[in-house]
């Protein structure tokens, strides 16, 4: 899917004048751009970060979510579930020459 942009203000150097302005898809010259001219202007300077987009919305859902206090999200899973995620997790601590001699790639 590609890389959204997180654009944030720079502030002091305590933090406190940093502002999330927004998630933007573009090249940077195009964000700065609607920045301009909706008079969104930076405290010291714009500051930008590249956040992952993953499209999950192929993936059949396998737990149950209920939404708590507060925007919490609880979820219960089944065990087979919890099983995959454990291989999952042993796998993605393997480099790529051990996964290639256990035959896994």
């Amino acid at each position: 899917m590609g890389k959204i942009i997180k654009l944030t203000t720079e502030g002091d150097c305590e933090g406190r004048s940093t502002q999330t302005v927004g998630y933007f898809q573009g090249t940077i010259e195009q964000i700065i751009t609607y920045c301009v001219l909706n008079n969104i202007k930076p405290y010291y300077n714009f500051k930008q970060s590249f956040i992952d987009v993953v499209d999950c919305s192929n993936i059949e859902p396998k737990v149950v979510v209920t939404e708590g206090q507060y925007r919490r999200i609880n979820y219960k899973t089944t065990e087979d579930v919890q099983k995959q995620a454990e291989i999952n997790s042993a796998l993605s601590k393997l480099s790529d020459k051990e996964k290639q001699l256990l035959g896994l790639k």
